[in-house]
Parts: C-alpha cells; structure tokens; sequence
C-alpha cells in the first residue's frame, strides 16, 4: 500500500516524474479508471468546480484517470439502480450514508487509519459517518446555515445598547437578545416599498433553537439528544411555543407572514418592492435572513454593513455531503485517493486555488467551509469567499466558541423516517384535510401555528414518541447487524 501511496503522489506531481515512470524504458503504464458519480459536476458548458477538478487531475495524473458518471434524480436511487447492474461507481455522492454503509459503501476503516490527513479532517464531521467504530463514508463538503445581519437596519430600529455589529457578533448574542429586537424592526405600513422587516421566515428555528435553550448542552441539531427525538421535552414545548409566537400571521412579524395568497397581487410588493427574500435583504429592508451559506452569494447587496453571523447563543448548523467507496470496487486504495482530493486531501484543496486563480471571469462558484483543519493548508480558503463574516464563524468553531449542529439527515441511521415521513396517525380537524399527519407534517404545522400547543400536547404522548424513535433504534440494529 505504501507503494502504490508513492505513485499517487508521483501521479499527482508531489515528487518528480521521472520516479511515476513505471512503463519501462521509456514506456508508459495503462491508467486506471476509477468511475465518480455525484450531483455537484455541473455541465460541460456551465462547469462546476467539482468538474473543473476531475479535469485536473486527469490532466496531470500519469496513472490514474477519473471518469464522470452523470447523475440522475433521484440521486439514491440512481446508485442502486446501477448497483444492480454491476455498475456501482468506484466513488459517488449519497445522500445517506447510513443506507448504503455494509452493503454499497466500502468499510475504509483501515485505509483511513493508514491515512496521515485524515487526522486533518474535522472531528465532528469523522463522528458523524462512523458506527460501531467503523467509517463508511469521507466528508466531503461543508455550509453553514445561520443568520445574515444587517448591523445598519438593526442600529436604526433595534433600540440598542451599543453598536449592533457588537451586540450580534458572531458567537456573542443570545436567543433572549434575538427575541426581543425582531418585533421592533418591523415597519410595513407603506405603499411606497421602502417597509422594513425582522426576519424572512420561521422555517429554520426548530433546527437550532431547542439547543439554545437547552443549558445541559444535550440537545443538538433539531432536537435529537443522541440516542432519538426530544419531541416532548421542556425544551421542545417551549422552542414550538416561541416560533409560534413570532411566526403568528395577525402580528406580521416576518416576511414570509405577510404573504397573502388570497390576494390579486401579493401584498410584500407594495410594502417592499419585491416577493423575493434575497432581493429585500441585499436592498437593506431586513434585519436577519435565515439562509445557507452555499446560496447567499448576493452579488446585488446595497452599499451597508452586514455579515453571517450563526445562530444565538454561539450556534450554527451544519449542511455536509459525503463520499463513499463502492464495496465492490477493484481499486479501494486508489479509489480513497481519488475521493481525497475531491474532498478534504491538500493536493485537492491546492488544485481548487489553482484553478479559481485561472478563473479570471469568476463564472466558477465556490462555496462552503474548509473539512481539512490544518489552517497551513487552508489559509488561502477564504480569499475566494464573498459573504462577510464566513471565517469569524468558521475560526470561532474551530476555536470552540460556536457549537457546529451536524444535520443528521444523511448520517443518522432512521433519521429520515423519524423526522419525516413517519406516520404519526394523529388526525386533527380543519389540519391537512383531516389527512392522518406524518411527523414532518405535524413538526412543520405546529411551527406554523396551524397545531396549537394543546393539540400537539395532547397527540404527542411518549408512547408514540418513543414508536417514532424505534425508527432510529431499528436502523442502528440492522446497520450494526
């Protein structure tokens, strides 16, 4: 394996070429194919980075060639699809690593141990893909979801003690300071345009707020605890009841709350020009745009003061992708590679700058966070991020000032079906049609306001609580076989 390391490197141009000619006299080695597949290559016309960095790496490896594999939707399925007819990938994309871990995706424990950057790779993100002590998948892309401030808006209106772009550092306010200044940036009695707003929406806050108020430091992304779903904690109760209380469409606290499809023309473009969020927020109308990092490039932004800042109480979710390696590939080591420098690997990373510093035009989009923790590697990461603030909260994460809340959507055996598509059987009236809720409906309609707390509360008992996390329970046993 150490061998075959040293020709990669070779391959790669680390050591020099003349030590990569394995052909003999003069003669050159036949490449090895390792196939990817995944949804970030963009096309051939409109290349994406990911694209641009398979062309490169075919370009200069001596023996190794990756070919593209076109995704189709859905994506999983795609994978299973050619799974079955012997065509799995050497290296894809997923969007869950707990369904294709022991059976799809290769267990590269091994390799990874071998591996000196892996210890580069973020902790959190490591954990997150492995079970039982065996890793199934390779982190393989980062974004934060947060808010975006806008300190000028927030001055005006805000009511302050001290500068906002202070009191909303990133890591420094609290849920308690956030509540409290949205209801005073509220300013939508104009038919002029120029109205101003709080917030976009309520949509993201039940990811983010029972951790905030949780003070034992258990609760993490949305309201898992480790092992399942709070769903009927103190803590749960009283984040529905808060989002609830500033989602409520008679205060018109939000934007999206002033929405009003019954209406001949939506009434936001009297009051602010516009219907879409991103336009308000880049002309200066809002205070706080809940948004990831990966679609808030905001080339239009108004000439004010505004960074990403996270959430309160020095949180921030995270939005990862991951890799795996096919279980039947002929070339796992090779294929690791491969997938390192798609991913987190230094030669991968360079060749990313190489190729953003020949993209005079800017028509390649780079988004997201750093996987490799080696800041020697990555100091030049965020000289080609836009968004104001992106590395304060990335520093402050490593540094363990903002808590990262890893989405467990792609990494938590049943997370999908214990907090989506469960069948809860709850039915109540004048809600979805007296149609029986799954458990993303109920979550979704309590937020929303459209399930009192005393409905939710008197339907979500622990007994089915605790069926909903059998789900988790279940996936875990049959993945640990």
């Amino acid at each position: 394996m150490k061998k075959l390391f040293i020709a990669l490197l070779c391959a790669l141009g680390v050591l020099s070429l003349a030590a990569c000619d394995n052909g003999g006299a003069g003669g050159k080695t036949k490449k090895t194919v390792i196939t990817y597949c995944g949804w970030d290559l963009g096309t051939e016309d409109a290349p994406s980075l990911k694209r641009k960095m398979i062309e490169w790496y075919n370009k200069n490896s001596e023996e190794v060639y990756i070919k593209m594999v076109p995704s189709q939707d859905p994506h999983d399925t795609f994978i299973d699809t050619l799974a079955g007819g012997s065509a799995l990938p050497d290296v894809y994309l997923i969007n869950s690593v707990p369904g294709v871990a022991g059976r799809l995706a290769m267990d590269i424990t091994e390799l990874a141990g071998l591996d000196a950057e892996w210890a580069n790779v973020d902790p959190t993100l490591k954990e997150s893909v492995t079970y039982n002590g065996k890793v199934y998948g390779i982190p393989s892309a980062q974004n934060y979801l947060g808010f975006f401030a806008n300190f000028d808006l927030i001055d005006k209106y805000g009511e302050l003690d001290g500068k906002a772009e202070n009191v909303f550092a990133a890591g420094n306010f609290t849920t308690e300071q956030f509540f409290e200044v949205i209801p005073k940036i509220n300013k939508v009695n104009t038919t002029k345009g120029n109205g101003v707003i709080g917030i976009n929406a309520t949509g993201d806050m039940i990811n983010w707020l029972p951790s905030s108020l949780d003070e034992t430091g258990t609760i993490k992304h949305f309201i898992w605890n480790g092992t399942g779903f709070d769903f009927t904690s103190e803590n749960t109760l009283k984040a529905f009841s808060m989002i609830q209380e500033i989602g409520d469409k008679t205060k018109k606290l939000t934007f999206n709350s002033l929405a009003d499809p019954s209406a001949e023309e939506d009434p936001r473009i009297a009051i602010f020009g516009s219907t879409n969020e991103n336009e308000v927020f880049a002309h200066g109308q809002m205070a706080f745009m809940q948004a990831a990092t990966y679609g808030s490039a905001m080339e239009d932004v108004a000439d004010f003061n505004w960074k990403f800042v996270g959430y309160p109480d020095g949180k921030v979710v995270v939005a990862s992708d991951y890799l795996c390696i096919s279980s039947v590939t002929k070339n796992p080591e090779i294929a690791y590679e491969v997938a390192k420098f798609l991913s987190f690997g230094a030669a991968g990373i360079n060749a990313r700058y190489e190729i953003l510093d020949a993209d005079t035009e800017g028509k390649i989009q780079f988004t997201g966070f750093p996987i490799n923790t080696d800041t020697t590697v990555t100091a030049k990461w965020f000289d080609y991020i836009s968004i104001p603030g992106a590395k304060e909260v990335y520093d402050k994460v490593l540094a363990g000032e903002i808590e990262a809340l890893v989405e467990g959507n792609k990494t938590v055996p049943g997370f999908q079906s214990a907090r989506f598509s469960y069948d809860t059987g709850i039915v109540i009236d004048g809600v979805r049609d007296g149609a029986s809720l799954t458990i993303g409906n109920l979550i979704w309609d309590v937020c929303e306001g459209s399930v009192s707390m005393d409905d939710y509360i008197a339907n979500m008992t622990q007994a089915r609580a605790d069926l909903i996390n059998k789900q988790i329970t279940d996936a875990y046993n049959r993945l640990l076989g």
